[in-house]
């Protein structure tokens, strides 16, 4: 163990209630099967399953069954299949659905701009560009929140110096959503 995670007063700075959660933080969360092994009794268990589920609830209401078109490359693929097939194939495919999320084939999160379908891990969050999310394969675009996010991004554009790198930067990612906006509403 690394000289500086063994005094227990190092553990108590920290605020870890252990030496292997200090070593899980030190090491980049590559000890984590070792904090809670494998014990299905273990919480951490139930609530990564019942989150499974959750995403794929999410999944099934938000995006299969929508009504609103859905844009962006996954969201593009998302219609073309529901023009294909009819909702009462979607539902009846509905446990089949859950247990991919389960197994970790699918799934789901909530976005600004719509949803995100990656089963890894994103890069493009610690970006914080909500504008990233544009040219990503599992991206789902949803027109009213991509309107949304346009007039919330207007307003903080009105606030920053017109100078500034920061108004800059901003009024970039704005262009990126308006071009976005602007090729959804044509494509219609």
């Amino acid at each position: 163990m690394p000289k500086s995670l063994a005094g227990s007063s190092r553990n108590t700075q920290l605020q870890h209630l252990s030496k292997e959660m200090a070593l899980y933080y030190a090491a980049g969360s590559s000890y984590s099967q070792s904090i809670f092994g494998n014990d299905k009794k273990h919480f951490s268990h139930e609530y990564n399953e019942s989150k499974r589920y959750g995403e794929g609830l999410g999944y099934i209401y938000n995006l299969l069954l929508s009504e609103r078109t859905l844009h962006g490359p996954y969201g593009n693929w998302l219609e073309a299949q529901n023009r294909k097939g009819d909702k009462a194939h979607i539902l009846a495919k509905r446990e089949e659905t859950i247990k991919r999320f389960k197994r970790g084939e699918l799934a789901y999160s909530e976005t600004p701009l719509g949803a995100c379908t990656s089963t890894v891990g994103c890069n493009k969050k610690a970006m914080r560009a909500v504008s990233a999310c544009i040219s990503c394969d599992k991206a789902v675009i949803v027109e009213s929140k991509l309107e949304k996010v346009i007039f919330s991004q207007q307003l903080l554009i009105n606030e920053l110096e017109n100078t500034s790198m920061e108004y800059r930067m901003e009024q970039e990612q704005l262009n990126d959503l308006i071009r976005l906006q602007t090729r959804i509403r044509k494509a219609e």
